[in-house]
């Protein structure tokens, strides 16, 4: 009985990086010796085991052969006879087939993963890559998440195309999808994700950003598309995944507007429904569609709050509807990812719009904390003690927010004089 630590927990101490789960495979035992041994069985097509302190994973070596078109259709032997080779051949990639005798602390490495990993090169271990379609977003995910700038290898790459021609994509499920995304999302080349995919037929939403044109004068990064990545980019690095998920969301509505208008009026409203379905489509969490919708409808407002152009700043009663529309006052940390969501489309264009500061943001906060510091509960009883009704109490506290911005904007216009 020969134990192994294997999968991302290697690969992550192979990078340099904290790894927060460890997989164990156990080789040349049998699941009445694991029992034996107190680990409790949670496995049911294959034995895994939890130890009985740490409650980490340890799984028998297996292989696998598929038997169907479902990620679940597999069968798994895993008799004493199986080797540690035979349990990393059955693996995704190479960077992901290392193990590590916990004895010794000898790497085994057949399949060269270290190579891989030090020439940052994303690689399918064997044809059982064709299993399972899951593995192709696992490439595109990690090609998007670890350090520095890694490339798909041309045979995997052939692979990839190969499978998603003959509708390999088809048979997944929403849930591993979402799975895969959601991870995705906090990579420091996150769009590069949406951008792969998008490509092989995936994410068809996606897919008609690069055919949209851009107005140059704003986006001189060029179409829809490119400038969609770039603010997946800063949104992930930045802010994490849920203002990355509204990020890549913000201009859905952009190719419908095109198409019926040559132009980008209206893609705010015209991306709502968009947005809905493809959250639906792939089953994502509230929390992301809800942010991803706010974003989408009210971007192009908090870009304009200052004035821009020969358009004059919002009016404190604009910002008060504006705040009511989002929910700002009940949930204020969204509308703060909001505003983050705003700064990162500012942000993710070409020339120097990265470097350029996004004052709204910080003006719109202000707002809200003026709005925020309003004592309702002081004029509801004042007013209750004069006999008003809720309606005029209502009316008061929302005309109080109202000169509380107001109060804001004199601040931030006296300091522009």
């Amino acid at each position: 009985m020969k134990i192994y630590l294997v999968g991302g927990a290697v690969r992550d101490t192979l990078l340099g990086l904290v790894s927060k789960d460890f997989d164990y495979v156990v080789v040349g035992s049998t699941p009445e010796e694991m029992l034996s041994k107190g680990f409790k069985q949670v496995g049911s097509n294959f034995p895994v085991f939890l130890h009985p302190e740490s409650g980490d994973e340890y799984a028998l070596a297996r292989t696998e052969e598929s038997t169907g078109d479902k990620y679940q259709d597999f069968d798994c032997y895993f008799g004493k006879d199986v080797t540690l080779m035979d349990d990393l051949s059955r693996r995704d990639l190479t960077i992901n087939a290392i193990a590590k005798n916990i004895e010794t602390g000898e790497y085994i490495d057949p399949l060269q993963g270290i190579s891989d990993i030090n020439d940052k090169i994303i690689r399918h271990v064997s044809d059982a890559f064709n299993d399972d379609p899951v593995r192709i977003l696992r490439a595109f995910r990690f090609q998007s998440t670890l350090n520095g700038y890694w490339s798909i290898d041309d045979n995997t790459m052939i692979k990839i195309e190969s499978m998603a021609s003959q509708g390999d994509l088809d048979s997944l499920t929403p849930e591993r999808v979402w799975k895969e995304m959601e991870k995705a999302l906090s990579g420091h080349r996150a769009g590069l994700f949406f951008t792969n995919l998008s490509e092989l037929g995936l994410f068809p939403e996606v897919d008609a950003l690069w055919s949209t044109p851009q107005n140059k004068e704003h986006h001189p990064e060029g179409n829809v598309g490119i400038h969609t990545a770039m603010v997946v980019n800063y949104a992930a690095n930045n802010f994490g995944s849920h203002v990355a998920f509204a990020g890549l969301c913000h201009d859905f509505g952009k190719p419908l507007s095109y198409s019926e208008t040559g132009n980008a009026l209206q893609h705010e409203i015209k991306g709502l429904d968009v947005i809905r379905s493809f959250c639906e489509k792939w089953k994502v969490p509230n929390s992301y569609r809800d942010l991803a919708l706010i974003t989408c409808e009210y971007h192009t407002k908090v870009h304009g709050c200052l004035g821009r152009g020969a358009n004059k700043p919002m009016r404190p009663k604009s910002i008060m509807n504006l705040f009511t529309a989002t929910n700002a006052i009940d949930k204020k940390a969204r509308f703060y990812h909001f505003l983050e969501a705003c700064e990162a489309d500012a942000k993710g264009r070409g020339g120097d719009h990265p470097n350029k500061p996004y004052p709204q943001k910080d003006y719109m906060w202000d707002c809200i904390m003026a709005v925020k510091r309003v004592d309702t509960k002081e004029i509801s009883t004042k007013m209750l003690n004069q006999g008003k009704s809720g309606l005029a109490i209502g009316e008061a506290i929302r005309v109080s927010r109202i000169d509380a911005i107001r109060g804001v904007y004199n601040e931030y216009t006296n300091s522009k004089d």
